[in-house]
């Protein structure tokens, strides 16, 4: 009945629309890139009026902006769909078809009722319309000049606005290196803090108060706006405070060393680690408590030498309590063992006792 199917109308149409994607991409590809440029510019901008950005930092952004906006682009033209009713009537405005392939396409779809004649002549007639299209003419691959000519002169302005010196550029480098270095810190002091919470030769006590000026440092390091002056001085003042809990501790250590060492000292079997701990040397101590372990299991005590070693092994307990419990437990387990005639079971607990010493 039709001189032009529906199928070969279809095709056409398609054809057609392929050259009008081809041509809206021209059109949108400096479009697309301009949008990026622009936000480098606007960013370059903003960086001269206050600290922000540097010069590299802005050209990436405006490098990965104007790859978007060219994808996006793209992407608009040829993924978002267009119906064949809606190509028709496009076409028929764009090139002047005079409804032809509206009217056309409504009779292929039956939209229209079709008379013979009439329908024979419309597909003839819109054949011919069709062939006498000149593509080149209404649909010219030709990009606009002035959307090249806007895009060549941001980029020059954002060209030179990276190339002249940013006064903030100092600044900006300044605050980074003070931030990194404020991470730093705030990394160290956190370490510092795990280590202390499973220290577990501290006390409770002891523990929150070698926290306090790990946390109020931590506190202001974490504020959003400190100064290298505030950050200093906390630091500062947390070490400060940190030297002086420690050394606290230290004389605590040292005077129970001193009072377990003078107890050990009545014995000739334990004199040498009482020298040791009294001379601050619990390492010196623990070597000595291994080889009494295995003197008193290769030569075993009288129930009277057992007794009294079991007697100073307790005493020197109470004296390290408080600096260092695990080695307190061990010696009133190894005292203990003693008691009940176990040497194999007192040297294990002397051998704890000097790990814990260490």
């Amino acid at each position: 009945m039709s001189a032009i199917p529906q199928f070969d109308l279809q095709r056409t149409i398609r054809r057609w629309d392929i050259r009008r994607r081809l041509l809206e991409s021209i059109i949108l590809i400096p479009r697309g890139i301009l949008i990026g440029v622009l936000i480098g510019l606007c960013a370059a901008i903003v960086s001269r009026l206050r600290p922000w950005l540097l010069d590299d930092e802005i050209v990436k952004i405006a490098l990965v902006a104007s790859a978007v906006g060219l994808v996006l682009s793209l992407l608009a033209v040829w993924l978002y769909p267009r119906s064949i009713a809606w190509l028709v009537q496009h076409f028929d405005l764009r090139f002047d078809l005079k409804e032809r392939l509206s009217t056309a396409y409504q009779l292929s779809t039956g939209q229209i009722p079709p008379a013979l004649d009439l329908a024979d002549y419309q597909f003839s007639d819109t054949r011919l319309a069709a062939e006498h299209v000149n593509l080149a003419e209404k649909l010219p691959l030709i990009p606009n000049y002035r959307d090249w000519v806007l895009l060549a002169a941001a980029i020059a302005a954002l060209a030179l606005f990276v190339w002249l010196d940013n006064p903030h550029a100092d600044t900006i480098l300044g605050e980074r290196e003070l931030q990194a270095a404020l991470e730093d810190e705030i990394q160290q002091l956190e370490n510092t803090r795990e280590d202390i919470l499973s220290d577990s030769n501290l006390s409770e006590a002891e523990k929150q108060e070698l926290l306090q000026p790990l946390d109020e440092a931590l506190e202001t390091l974490q504020e959003p706006e400190v100064s290298r002056e505030e950050a200093v001085a906390a630091l500062s003042e947390a070490e400060r405070e940190l030297r002086e809990e420690a050394e606290g501790f230290n004389e605590e250590e040292q005077q129970a060393f001193e009072a377990a060492g003078e107890i050990f000292s009545e014995s000739e079997l334990t004199e040498d680690a009482g020298d040791a701990l009294e001379e601050g040397s619990p390492s010196d101590a623990a070597s000595e408590m291994n080889s009494l372990g295995e003197d008193i299991s290769g030569n075993p005590l009288s129930p009277e030498e057992s007794a009294s070693l079991a007697d100073q092994l307790d005493r020197a307990a109470d004296e390290l309590q408080n600096v260092n419990p695990e080695a307190a437990e061990a010696l009133r387990d190894a005292a203990e063992a003693l008691r009940n005639g176990d040497m194999e079971a007192a040297q294990e607990a002397l051998e704890r006792a000097a790990d814990a010493l260490e």
